[in-house]
């Protein structure tokens, strides 16, 4: 059996025009992953779902499973995503056709520079076969640009729920589709 070992630890640090709140309920949101980031996410589905007195909006913790894209290249994966602190969240993710896991430890921080804005902070440490070494350059790469790319496509998904809220229409967080509304009603 060849050992899969800590491969890559990557740290991107991507700022948002909008205040730690705004930009911390965007990063609980799985919602918005299969539409906003349509090119590399697809096919998302809530396995479980646990919500206690906990941290996050809707949910302190999801397992789920989704169809991520690596260029041509689709695969499965399942998922485990935890709020554990105020602000910071951490999702483990396997593909096991691939016999890749990685971890994500994501944060939201107040900007030191301009407290109306934040900084969001991805931690992502890869675990593969330590033969893979070689593919560290490249991977590094593609997730820095990766995690550039989404904040982008994050920050018009903001600016779109900051408008909407300006104008007095406030969406209901959900997940999956799925409504506080629509899930309270389906428990009883």
């Amino acid at each position: 059996m060849i050992n899969k070992k800590k491969l890559l630890t990557v740290v991107c640090k991507n700022r948002s025009s909008y205040n730690r709140d705004f930009v911390w309920e965007n990063a609980q949101d799985l919602e918005h992953l299969p539409t906003l980031h349509r090119s590399t996410n697809s096919d998302i589905k809530l396995l479980h779902h646990v919500k206690t007195d906990g941290l996050g909006l809707v949910y302190d913790e999801l397992v789920f499973s989704a169809k991520r894209r690596f260029g041509i290249l689709t695969f499965r994966s399942f998922g485990v995503r935890r709020i554990v602190t105020d602000y910071k969240l951490v999702q483990i993710e396997s593909f096991p056709r691939l016999g890749i896991q990685y971890r994500l430890t994501s944060g939201v921080e107040e900007d030191p520079q301009d407290c109306g804005k934040s900084i969001l902070s991805d931690q992502v440490e890869i675990f593969w076969f330590s033969f893979c070494k070689i593919l560290r350059p490249l991977l590094k790469k593609r997730i820095q640009l990766h995690a550039r790319r989404q904040n982008q496509e994050d920050e018009s998904y903001r600016e779109r729920r900051a408008d909407l809220k300006q104008r007095g229409l406030n969406i209901p967080f959900s997940i999956l589709n799925k409504t506080l509304f629509e899930e309270f009603f389906e428990i009883r």
